[in-house]
């Protein structure tokens, strides 16, 4: 169930994954990116720019929504253990 005062992001449906233990929408970061290619026909740097600021800098405490990246970048970056 969604939690009341969830964060939903504009036209950012297509990048949702799914609820955390919270109610709070989760988004896929990478998801995101692409809905600003495609749509507002922005570069890769440009998309992850604006997400990052516009989106993720909106920091909109109580009901912020959590973003995810992709498992195996994340692996990949986390390196052997």
């Amino acid at each position: 169930m969604i939690a009341e005062g969830a964060i939903r992001f504009d036209g950012l449906d297509a990048a949702i994954v799914g609820l955390d233990q919270n109610g709070l929408i989760i988004y896929d970061y990478y998801q995101m990116v692409n809905v600003f290619q495609v749509r507002d026909k922005m570069t890769s740097e440009e998309a992850e720019e604006y997400v990052n600021f516009n989106v993720i800098g909106v920091n909109a405490g109580n009901g912020f929504t959590v973003m995810c990246q992709d498992k195996q970048l994340v692996l990949e970056e986390l390196g052997d253990e």
